[in-house]
C-alpha cells in the first residue's frame, strides 16, 4: 500500500510540470567596458548580425538630446553585410530612472523592433535619476529608500528577460591605473602605468541576468565573462561581429553547438617591444614598421599581430639589420686615395655632410669588401650637431644619420638615380643645402624615404623614380 500511495503521489505532483521543448529563444547579452572601447559599436555588429530584417532600436543614454553617441553610426558601412548600411531609430532618454528604461523597453518591442540595444545600462544606476540617486534623495534612511528603488530596478531587469526582441546592453565599467614592470630601452626593469577596465557600473551581480557577458578592453578584444551558450564559453575575439554571432545564432535557433573559429593568440608585450628595439636600430619610424605588417598582415598597429606574425616580422627586421650592417662602409687608413672617398663638406664649426655621392672608382677590392663598392666618408675629428654639442665621430646620432644617408644615396646612385636629384630634389625640397644642416629629426625622416626608394629600386617590377 505504501508503494502504491508514493506512485499515486509522484503522479499528482507532475502535474505541475511540463515536457521541455526546443523554442526559438530571444537573447540576453550584456557587454562592459571602459570608455573608447568600443561598446557602442560592438552592440551594432552583433544587432545587425542577430536581425534578418534589420529592423534595430537603440534606447540611448550617452551624448545629449540632439546628438545621441550611437547616432553617429547611422549610414555607416555595415563591415559584416556587404552593400549594406546601419540604419536603426533611436530613443534617447533625458531621465535615466529605472522606470523609463522599463517603459522604453516595453515599447520598442510592442513596436515589433527584433533587437534592442540599451546603450547604457549603467546610466540606470549611477546617472540622473538612477537608482543610486533616487535612493540619495529619499528622506529617512537608506534602508528605506532601498525598499523603494529596489523594486522599480527588478522591474527593469524583469522588462529586459521578457523582452520578445534580443537585447543587447552596455555597461561602462570603472577605470583604474595599475603599475607593470617593464623592460626598458637601457634593460633595466621599470614600473609603467597602464589603464586597466574593472567592475561594470551596476547593481553588484547584474551580470548573471544575462545569457552571454563579455568585456571589452581598448584594444577591441571581448573576452566572454560568462555564458548559457558552450560555444562561445571563454572565447577570446578581436573585433566581434557576425562571425561571432554565427554560433550563438544557431544556439538560439536549434539547440545547435558548434565550435567558433578561434583567435590565434595575440603577439606578446615581449614581441612588441622586440620590434620596437629594432626599429630604433635601424633608425626607423615605428610608423614605417606598421605600413609594412599592414601589407602583409592587414593590422593597423603592432598589438593586432599574432604570435607568429609578430615572429615573423622580428625575423624580417633582424634581416634588415643584419642587411644594413653588411651595407655600413668600411673604414679607410688615413692617406687613402681620394677617389675612393666620397666627398664629404666641412664648415668652420666641423661639422660635415656628404655632398654629391659618388661610387667606388677604384678597381682594387678586398676579400671582405666585395659585395660593395661604397666608401665611408672621411669625417673630422671632432662633430658638432645642430646645437653644437660636440660627439665623437661615428657615435653620436647625428654622426650615424649622415653616413646612413651618404651609403643610401650611394646605392640610390649606383641603382641609376642621376646624382642631381640629391641636391634638386632631396636636399632642395627639405629647404636645405646640404645634410648637416638637417635636424636629427629631419635626418630619420630623410632616411626613411631614402630606405623606401632603395627598397623599391630593387624591387622585382624594377627601378621608380623615388618621390622626394
Amino acid at each position: 500500500m505504501a508503494t502504491a500511495t508514493a506512485t499515486a503521489t509522484a503522479t499528482v505532483a507532475s502535474k505541475r510540470f511540463r515536457k521541455g521543448t526546443r523554442r526559438q529563444l530571444k537573447l540576453r547579452m550584456a557587454i562592459d567596458g571602459p570608455s573608447g572601447s568600443g561598446k557602442t559599436y560592438t552592440a551594432l555588429r552583433c544587432a545587425f548580425a542577430l536581425s534578418p530584417s534589420r529592423k534595430v532600436a537603440v534606447i540611448g543614454t550617452e551624448g545629449s538630446q540632439d546628438d545621441d553617441a550611437a547616432e553617429k553610426y547611422v549610414g555607416l558601412p555595415d563591415p559584416d553585410h556587404a552593400g549594406q548600411t546601419w540604419e536603426f531609430d533611436i530613443l534617447h532618454l533625458s531621465s535615466f530612472s529605472p522606470t523609463e528604461y522599463t517603459a522604453a523597453i516595453e515599447e520598442a518591442c510592442r513596436a515589433g523592433y527584433e533587437v534592442v540595444i540599451v546603450d547604457s545600462l549603467s546610466h540606470a544606476w549611477e546617472g540622473k535619476d538612477g537608482s543610486l540617486e533616487l535612493v540619495g534623495r529619499t528622506p529617512g534612511n537608506s534602508y528605506t529608500a532601498w525598499k523603494d528603488v529596489t523594486p522599480m530596478h527588478r522591474r527593469m531587469v524583469d522588462a529586459i528577460l521578457n523582452s520578445t526582441a534580443h537585447v543587447i546592453c552596455t555597461m561602462r565599467s570603472k577605470t583604474e591605473y595599475i603599475l607593470e614592470e617593464q623592460a626598458g630601452k637601457d634593460g633595466k626593469p621599470k614600473q609603467v602605468p597602464r589603464k586597466v577596465g574593472m567592475a561594470p557600473i551596476q547593481r553588484q551581480g547584474m551580470e548573471y541576468e544575462f545569457d552571454i557577458y563579455g568585456s571589452l578592453d581598448w584594444s577591441h578584444i571581448l573576452t566572454v565573462t560568462k555564458t548559457r551558450c558552450p560555444s562561445v564559453d571563454g572565447l577570446t575575439v578581436v573585433k566581434a561581429g557576425a562571425g561571432f554571432m554565427a554560433p550563438i545564432i544557431d544556439w538560439l535557433d536549434t539547440g545547435t553547438v558548434t565550435d567558433p573559429p578561434r583567435i590565434a593568440p595575440k603577439c606578446t608585450d615581449d614581441q612588441c617591444n622586440r620590434i620596437v628595439e629594432l626599429a630604433e636600430q635601424l633608425s626607423w619610424k615605428i610608423g614605417r614598421v606598421t605600413v609594412e605588417t599592414v601589407k602583409k598582415f592587414g593590422c593597423d598597429a603592432l598589438y593586432q599581430l599574432k604570435a607568429t606574425e609578430a615572429d615573423e616580422t622580428i625575423t624580417w627586421l633582424e634581416g634588415q639589420v643584419r642587411l644594413a650592417a653588411n651595407k655600413k662602409p668600411a673604414r679607410k687608413p688615413r692617406g687613402a686615395a681620394a677617389a675612393t672617398t666620397a666627398p664629404v663638406e666641412a664648415n668652420g664649426n666641423g661639422q660635415h655632410d656628404a655632398a654629391e655621392p659618388a661610387t667606388v672608382e677604384s678597381t682594387t677590392t678586398t676579400e671582405a669588401d666585395t659585395s660593395s663598392a661604397i666608401t665611408e666618408p672621411a669625417v673630422p675629428s671632432e662633430l658638432t650637431d645642430p646645437l653644437n654639442v660636440p660627439i665623437t665621430p661615428g657615435v653620436g646620432p647625428h654622426s650615424d644619420q649622415l653616413d646612413q644617408i651618404v651609403a643610401l644615396v650611394n646605392d640610390l646612385v649606383t641603382g641609376g638615380m642621376p646624382r642631381e636629384t640629391y641636391r634638386e630634389k632631396i636636399l632642395a625640397k627639405r629647404g636645405v643645402k646640404s645634410a648637416k644642416e638637417l635636424t636629427p629629426e629631419q635626418a630619420a625622416e630623410l632616411i626613411d624615404a631614402l630606405m623606401a626608394a632603395v627598397d623599391r629600386q630593387t624591387a622585382p617590377d624594377g627601378p621608380d623614380d623615388p618621390p622626394f
